[in-house]
């Protein structure tokens, strides 16, 4: 584990309360990620508000955080790419993988 990136995700999620703050979507991820529908962007929003990051996949760079979570019912992780601004987070790109990854 890279303590220098844990300590950057936790001193930016702590400026935020993910729970309510604004989430929005890049036109990539709505026009060529192949969105199966309203259903699904609520799932992405539920993954950045209450997923555990990802360490290895997030970087400082643009302050970009991967964060992950298990949906059983549907059998999927979902490995969501967001951008932290102090006034939202922007949802980049998401990479569902099947079962528990």
């Amino acid at each position: 584990m890279d303590l220098e990136t844990k300590e950057w995700i936790d001193a930016t999620l702590a400026r935020i309360d993910r729970r309510t703050i604004f989430i929005d979507f890049t036109n990539h991820l709505l026009y060529e990620k192949s969105i199966t529908g309203p259903e699904e962007l609520e799932l992405l929003k539920d993954v950045v508000r209450t997923g555990k990051p990802s360490i290895k996949n997030s970087t400082p760079y643009e302050n970009k955080i991967c964060f992950r979570k298990y949906f059983s019912q549907q059998n999927t992780t979902y490995y969501v790419v967001a951008v932290v601004y102090p006034e939202k987070i922007k949802i980049v790109t998401r990479m569902p993988k099947n079962g528990n990854a």
